[in-house]
């Protein structure tokens, strides 16, 4: 089923949407986020296995928000539980295990750019000597290897985000073959990527007010730093909740005849205009 393109202005009703739709049940919602929180970040923390668990199981807990969302977008009523849905659905695990591929490819693929950009300028400083003793050249070198090795990385993190992104609703709430989703996921994100770069702004524009929030209070002994921790940590679990229901409302907006619903909630998208009176 192909998709469809909306205009860059779609980008924030999904950002203000997706507020919505978490504050009309927040609590299973934001436990969800919680969780997921506590999840990748203990995955995070184990060496190797770990950071393999974290690529392989990121996208079966995403594909559970994804179904929590579903469930409360069409009146049904997210449910914590819902998390781990990826795990339960028949046939949802190994495709959805199977969408980390793109994360493991662009991280071999970033620590290969490191080795190349980075460690070939730091092998030439050490047969040159000690760093303290190294020319200019070497340092500027070093700099500019580590500055492509960044560019190329940030370059590699937005192709696999957009290979995933619409892959993980796609799998888990349609059923798609999990490659044909990544394709389809790409696909996608091109045609529609000034409302995407919208709603990446709007996030922006949201870290920059609590930036400006947390320096204000800062300054405050004990107390102003206490306000900036957990408000930090409210904003990350924010965040992680209202992506996830941007990413949903986009995918609706993007394939409509999958996500197709009788129920008009106040978050969703309009509802078609009244047919005109029959003339006459």
């Amino acid at each position: 089923m192909s998709h469809q393109s909306v205009e860059a202005a779609r980008g924030y009703a999904w950002f203000r949407g997706a507020i919505d739709l978490i504050a009309h049940n927040p609590i299973p919602l934001l436990v969800i986020a919680l969780l997921f929180v506590i999840g990748t970040s203990v995955m995070s923390l184990v060496p190797v296995i770990g950071s393999l668990a974290l690529i392989a199981l990121t996208p079966v807990l995403g594909g559970g928000f994804m179904y929590a969302l579903r469930e409360e977008h069409e009146g049904r009523g997210a449910q914590i539980e819902h998390l781990f849905r990826g795990f339960q659905e028949p046939g949802r695990l190994l495709p959805l295990m199977l969408l980390g591929l793109p994360a493991l490819v662009a991280g071999l693929l970033l620590v290969i750019a490191i080795f190349v950009f980075v460690g070939a300028a730091a092998l030439q400083m050490l047969a040159g000597g000690m760093a303290s003793t190294a020319d200019a050249a070497s340092f500027a070198s070093l700099g500019a290897g580590l500055l492509v090795a960044l560019l190329l990385g940030l370059l590699l993190v937005l192709l696999a985000a957009s290979v995933v992104v619409f892959a993980v609703p796609r799998v888990m709430l349609d059923g798609i073959e999990p490659f044909t989703a990544m394709k389809e996921s790409f696909s996608a994100s091109l045609s529609n990527f000034a409302a995407l770069i919208v709603f990446t702004l709007m996030f922006v524009a949201a870290l920059v007010v609590l930036l400006v929030a947390t320096v204000l209070v800062g300054w405050i002994p004990l107390l102003g730093q206490l306000v900036a921790l957990l408000a930090w940590f409210a904003f990350g679990v924010g965040w992680i909740a209202v992506s996830n229901g941007g990413v949903f409302l986009a995918y609706r907006d993007m394939w409509p005849a999958s996500t197709a619903t009788d129920i008009v909630l106040p978050y969703g998208p309009p509802p078609p205009p009244p047919a005109p009176p029959p003339a006459g």
